[in-house]
């Protein structure tokens, strides 16, 4: 995987929602080529971004000095196993990694407008979306990829397929995730084995993209008290499955349909 030397003229603008947990998305230009350079986050971005603002404590914890060189180091050898997946040869394209002073800083990838999920409106057309999000988590973690940090800003509808952008979060193999998600967070909190959480998150993320609630009101049982909270949501089917997610463990054994799909939200709207 090719490797470019940072340089600060090359950035053209930062994108639009383009600060997430982890950096900074820009439009940048390498040798005539526009891509998305994503800079990762060091503790002078931190201070800026997170300034006068809770979320710097705990944002802090996760860039601690000591853990720096760890951190990178696993998330550049992420990139170059996900580069060359075959199950992610469709999605975003992954170009190169990017070094200034001799330090790993982020990532090249191709840009693509796209709209995320966030834009579908009507349920039968999320509902049709949220099937092929599963089918694509499904078939990632077959492969021992989970995505953890199910987000509608990472999602395209790409005809009948998704197309999958900032996956460098991912977990790969013996290569943890960096950072969690409310669902991820309450997941671990019950559970050590890692195989049942795209299930435990996708399920939040689908009730979330259902009824534009955020997913930690859920979490939190907020959302259900909600005059607002979409009826079909509140069926008794649909809070006793709330509760068996509730009751997850390492134990936990998740049902499948005859042609092998797990049982999510979804099996019970058809």
């Amino acid at each position: 995987m090719e490797i470019i030397n940072f340089d600060r003229n090359n950035i053209i603008c930062e994108l639009a929602n383009g600060r997430g947990a982890e950096g900074i998305a820009y439009l940048y230009n390498d040798d005539g080529h526009i891509v998305v350079f994503k800079k990762f986050y060091d503790k002078n971005d931190l201070l800026e971004v997170y300034r006068d603002r809770r979320e710097f404590t705990a944002m802090e914890e996760l860039y601690n000095d000591d853990e720096d060189i760890d951190n990178t180091k696993n998330k550049e050898l992420k990139l170059m196993i996900l580069k060359h997946d075959e199950a992610l040869q469709g999605d975003i394209k992954i170009l190169k990694r990017v070094y200034s002073m001799g330090k790993f800083i982020g990532f090249t990838s191709e840009y693509e407008p796209y709209k995320p999920l966030s834009y579908i409106s009507k349920k039968k057309e999320k509902l049709r979306t949220l099937s092929l999000v599963q089918d694509r988590y499904e078939e990632l973690n077959k492969r021992g990829i989970y995505i953890g940090d199910f987000n509608q800003s990472n999602f395209c509808l790409d005809g009948d397929r998704i197309k999958l952008y900032d996956i460098d979060n991912f977990k790969v193999g013996d290569l943890d995730f960096n950072v969690h998600s409310a669902a991820m967070m309450e997941y671990m909190n019950r559970c050590s084995d890692m195989r049942n959480i795209d299930y435990f998150c996708f399920n939040y993320f689908a009730l979330s993209c259902l009824s534009t609630y955020q997913t930690d009101s859920i979490l939190r049982g907020i959302a259900f008290d909600s005059p607002k909270f979409p009826h079909y949501l509140k069926t008794k089917e649909v809070l006793r499955f709330v509760n068996f997610l509730e009751s997850m463990n390492d134990d936990t054994e998740i049902e499948r349909t005859k042609d092998g799909k797990q049982k999510t939200l979804l099996y019970l709207l058809k």
